[in-house]
């Protein structure tokens, strides 16, 4: 399984920062032929969607 790590935005220093204590997010639903090493998170105001490619196409595979 994979996870995604969560930040916290702090607004004294205008930027996300990790934290040990903020729990992995575990990834689900994914196709067992996405690549983890090409992925991006897209947020359009109420849902985020996770967009990983397929490793033997230039095609995107849709988490959400």
């Amino acid at each position: 399984m994979n996870f995604v790590h969560q930040a916290i935005f702090s607004r004294e220093k205008n930027l996300y920062q990790f934290y040990p204590e903020i729990p992995l997010l575990p990834v689900v639903g994914a196709p067992s032929d996405a690549n983890w090493r090409r992925w991006s998170m897209l947020h359009d105001g109420s849902d985020y969607r996770m967009y990983c490619f397929n490793p033997h196409s230039a095609r995107q595979n849709v988490v959400s």
